[in-house]
């Protein structure tokens, strides 16, 4: 849960956002989450577990999202694609890759209906004016 509530699995953007541990807690410089978690010192590694997060919202007036689907055979080019795209994304838009059944409802074709397939689930909070 914690890659999609930090980042939405974008590892190399949140890497980019450095920060200091302080009492137990990780109060990033320049990232909008700081969280609460309890160490373990395991077998010589260090560990860590989250046992909370502290956001700090930002008001969205429109989310444009929506997940292009892909079939199964086109996996390979399609996790490629999203993570050449997503290398040079801008901060309103994210997405994440996943593998699906798509859902016998509206607003996918019929013809889809309970395949097996693959996508990437976006969510934009940018200007209209960019798309």
């Amino acid at each position: 849960m914690d890659g999609v509530l930090l980042a939405g699995g974008r590892r190399a953007r949140l890497r980019a956002f450095p920060g200091t541990w302080t009492g137990g807690q990780f109060l990033p410089a320049r990232h909008a989450v700081a969280c609460q978690v309890a160490g373990l010192g395991v077998a010589g590694g260090n560990f860590a577990v989250v046992t909370s997060f502290l956001f700090r919202l930002h008001p969205v007036k429109t989310i444009i999202g929506g997940p292009p689907l892909w079939t199964l055979d086109q996996a390979a080019e399609a996790i490629r694609f999203y993570d050449d795209f997503m290398r040079h994304a801008p901060n309103d838009l994210n997405g994440f890759f996943a593998f699906l059944t798509v859902p016998p409802a509206p607003p996918f074709p019929e013809a889809l209906h309970l395949q097996k397939m693959c996508s990437v689930v976006w969510c934009y909070t940018g200007p209209a004016r960019y798309l």
